[in-house]
């Protein structure tokens, strides 16, 4: 029983890694337009 579930463990374990992709490089503006926009909506504050 135990030898089963260590077995069925390591291979979902093994077929994680297939699924796996690179982090993707941030866009600058994607950060550019984040930024502005976090500044319009401080300007729209009341008070």
């Amino acid at each position: 029983m135990i030898k089963s579930l260590l077995t069925t463990f390591l291979l979902m374990a093994a077929t994680f890694s297939a699924f796996a992709d690179e982090a993707p490089a941030p866009d600058t503006g994607d950060t550019a337009w984040l930024l502005v926009s976090a500044a319009f909506v401080l300007l729209m504050l009341p008070g």
